[in-house]
């Protein structure tokens, strides 16, 4: 997994993490450069679509989270057969290493980690969403002091040492409200509950219950009483300990009634205050007392039948809980109506969650449920339907990206939740590799994760050029000159001649042939003399007068060529280094137009 590029936008670096459902790894967000967590679901989970659609949805529903305690999720996404959630990544260590390595915690920071969890969930709930997993393994402690919560919804996907109803039950064994155990419906009250039982395990440097598997210890939820606070830590302060019995009530009508509530509890000892009063509740109705009594006896029954029975009455009150079951109808597609009428009939009840997004299903029809179809569930349990709010459209449609380059175009279309697409084209005014227009175009409306083409520029359309003759130049003269008619210089090669160092002896194409405006000319430069000799040359005073002009060529294997064009007064001689190739050559002098000397070579 290290180097592999997740969505073609993850760079996985190294990994960070891992647990019963997922590895995380630590990433680079090559658009955005900034680094990030991603959790990458494992792979013998991946092949159960049941667990994959929860993964997915439950991570979507934290994606609306913006409270600054809890860790952000960026984006969802699957590579291949690979799925993946994008979060914030939090540097630090969690509260549970912490407990591990320095023990129970003081009062005060203690109450304090708990006031910052107890915000996040604040948030949470008002939000509509329960953690339903809250443990110190989910509580991050930042090396700046801060403190962070993760895994908001994720681990109803599915747990190590986790439960589901029926046949598992959500939530982490240790921190399991007895409603989660016995496959009652959830509420803010859970989270306050597990909360609770965190809060004890900082004070304790424990949990409150042990045992041999996850369902022996949540069963001590259902039916035990944590071991007393006071006796494991007699200077605890009576306030805190009477918060933390009251967060882990059994009965959640006898909790915190919010997270806002059990935080102004913390925040009041924090400060010195009293505890804010709240009144007992009600004392129970004789009908509710005789059903009280008949549930002391038949835990009185079950306690006997343990003691007596071992494991194999271990086992039949686990099935005593599981009934009466019935199996979840699939109302996926119905709408709201026929859908509630559907469970009514089955003996089940419902809630109505957060609306999602649909490309198929139509508004106030059933996008999805939880538990979904199938599912043996206990009689009267509420099942959860989530409405269709039709597309999702991206806000002000198709973003202008016309003009940006290729890479920032792709980041902008990205960051509005839209794949991309390239076709690429000449255009004489869009700078090369810049974005001409897109399909659809600026403004158009358009639904999220639909593809847009970007149509980028290749720069001016290419056009016919004539080579022109840059033998006898120098290099840097002949790339001067092809440059101004749109020709770039191609391979170069050198070798002795008989012109003087770095002079252009031969070039392909040859001069007068026609390429394309950007093409290539190859040319040959000379490596140096071959051979050479300085000649004296002068006009005979007695024949010429004034200024007279001298022409020089030499001819040799490589042909004849001039060497030399200028004037000197009669009589004045000119110096004259000639340069040949092959063995043999001759040196031509001309004045005033005539052949005036043939000189052999060497």
């Amino acid at each position: 997994m290290i180097g592999r590029v997740l969505g073609g936008r993850y760079e996985i670096l190294e990994r960070a993490g891992g647990g019963g459902m997922a590895v995380v790894y630590r990433a680079l967000d090559t658009y955005l450069h900034r680094q990030v967590a991603v959790k990458v679901l494992r792979s013998q989970l991946a092949a159960d679509e049941e667990v994959v659609e929860r993964f997915r949805r439950e991570a979507l529903a934290a994606a609306r989270l913006t409270d600054p305690r809890i860790v952000s999720v960026y984006d969802v996404g699957r590579d291949r057969d690979t799925y993946y959630i994008v979060m914030e990544y939090v540097s630090g260590m969690t509260l549970k290493e912490k407990i591990r390595r320095e023990g129970a915690l003081s009062p005060k920071e203690a109450a304090l980690v708990a006031v910052e969890v107890l915000e996040a969930l604040s948030h949470a709930h008002r939000e509509g969403l329960i953690h339903r997993d809250i443990k110190p393994q989910n509580i991050i402690l930042t090396h700046d002091g801060r403190v962070k919560v993760a895994d908001f919804g994720i681990a109803r996907a599915v747990g190590h040492g986790t439960m589901t109803a029926g046949e598992r039950i959500m939530g982490s064994a240790h921190y399991l409200a007895p409603e989660q155990a016995l496959g009652k419906a959830v509420d803010a009250r859970t989270d306050i509950y597990a909360l609770g039982v965190v809060l004890y395990e900082m004070l304790a440097g424990e949990p409150p219950f042990q045992g041999e598997s996850p369902l022996a210890v949540a069963m001590q939820h259902v039916q035990g009483s944590p071991p007393s606070l006071a006796e494991k830590r007699p200077a605890l302060p009576k306030e805190l300990v009477a918060i933390v019995e009251r967060a882990m009530k059994r009965d959640p009508e006898r909790r915190f009634p919010s997270a806002d509530a059990m935080k102004e509890a913390l925040e009041s000892y924090l400060s010195g205050g009293k505890l804010p009063h709240v009144a007992p509740p009600p004392p129970p109705s004789p009908e509710k007392e005789k059903r009280s009594r008949r549930r002391i006896w038949r835990w009185i029954l079950v306690a006997g039948l343990l003691g007596l029975l071992g494991g194999a009455a271990f086992y039949g009150l686990r099935a005593w809980l599981n009934v009466p079951e019935v199996v979840v109808p699939d109302v996926r597609e119905m709408s709201l109506a026929d859908a509630q009428a559907t469970l009514e009939k089955a003996g089940l009840g419902f809630l109505i969650g957060p609306a999602q997004y649909s490309d198929t299903i139509p508004p106030n029809y059933v996008a999805d449920q939880e538990p979904p179809p199938g599912t043996s569930v206990k009689k009267g349990q509420r099942v959860t339907l989530y409405p269709s709010q039709g597309p999702e459209w991206v806000e002000g449609g198709v973003p202008d990206v016309r003009g940006m380059s290729l890479r920032d175009a792709q980041v902008i279309l990205a960051n509005h939740r839209l794949e991309s697409d390239v076709e690429r084209q000449y255009d004489d005014e869009v700078a090369k590799e810049s974005v001409i227009t897109t399909r659809p175009g600026p403004g158009e409306p358009i639904r999220v994760g639909d593809r847009v083409v970007l149509v980028v520029s290749l720069g001016p359309q290419p056009r016919p050029v004539t080579v022109p003759d840059v033998v006898g130049l120098t290099a840097e003269e002949a790339q001067s000159q092809l440059e101004e008619v749109g020709l770039k210089v191609g391979e170069v090669t050198a070798r002795l001649s008989g012109q003087p160092k770095d002079v252009v002896v031969e070039q392909s194409p040859q001069a007068g042939s026609s390429l394309m405006a950007g093409e290539s000319v190859d040319l040959v430069v000379s490596a140096g003399c071959e051979n050479s000799q300085t000649f004296q040359v002068m006009p005979p005073a007695e024949r010429y007068t004034g200024d007279v002009t001298v022409v020089a060529y030499v001819q040799d294997r490589e042909g004849r060529r001039k060497i030399f064009q200028g004037t000197t007064p009669a009589g004045t001689a000119i110096t004259l280094p000639v340069c040949w190739a092959g063995e043999h050559g001759a040196l031509q002098i001309y004045f005033n137009g005539e052949l005036a000397q043939v000189v052999a070579l060497p």
